[in-house]
């Protein structure tokens, strides 16, 4: 009936004044900058991906089914991708990548 959460706006305020806008725009930089490196990783391997300018979401063929399941990746068709949030650290992508190498044999 047109309810809204009002948490959302809520934890939204907290987080700028908590961070403010300076400690937003370094989280966002931080962001972008890992999701470009997890691009970079994909297409060392010459594996099929995307990334758009100034955007956080890698999408990218669809791995094997055991990298799926253990990533709790999402799909849709051949494709599969990753939104690189805060939690997403280069560690994090290296870890991912180690088992793509193991997994997924480099594309010619």
């Amino acid at each position: 009936l047109g309810a809204r959460n009002g948490h959302t706006p809520i934890f939204l305020w907290y987080a700028l004044q908590m961070k403010g806008s300076e400690g937003i725009k370094k989280e966002v930089e931080s962001c972008i900058r890992n999701a470009k490196y997890l691009f970079e990783r994909l297409k060392s391997m010459d594996y099929p991906c995307m990334l758009n300018a100034l955007s956080t979401t890698v999408v990218f063929k669809k791995p094997p089914e055991k990298i799926i399941k253990k990533w709790q990746l999402a799909t849709q068709g051949d494709w599969a991708h990753i939104v690189v949030m805060q939690n997403v650290d280069q560690r994090k992508i290296d870890l991912f990548m180690r088992d793509m190498l193991e997994t997924c044999p480099l594309v010619d």
